[in-house]
């Protein structure tokens, strides 16, 4: 999994590329939280993501409920390729997770 990190004028953009499966989630979350800091703000772009286990799902809960516990905190998960957004309406998230396919309508 490879995250690419870029500040756009309302949040933190993360970028992911790869696949987000139990290989990768726990060095995944660890990387997301590092670059997140005290930022209050985090969007993940899945553009890039072609397949997402259960522990990656994991990694999206992790980082909107610590970013959800901040003052004006906002989580969504944008650009997600079919496959992400089917497994994600499947398992009932795609609202909570605040599923978007219009990047700049939350990030800048």
């Amino acid at each position: 999994m490879q995250i690419t990190a870029s500040r756009h004028s309302r949040a933190l953009v993360l970028a992911l590329s790869g696949r987000l499966d139990a290989l990768a989630a726990e060095s995944t979350q660890q990387d997301i939280l590092a670059q997140l800091g005290d930022e209050s703000r985090l969007v993940l772009d899945m553009a890039g993501v072609d397949y997402l286990s259960s522990a990656g799902i994991r990694v999206l809960l992790v980082a909107a409920k610590t970013v959800g516990r901040r003052p004006g905190g906002f989580f969504a998960v944008a650009r997600p390729t079919a496959t992400v957004r089917r497994i994600l309406s499947d398992s009932g998230l795609d609202d909570c997770l605040g599923l978007t396919d219009d990047l700049a309508s939350v990030a800048d």
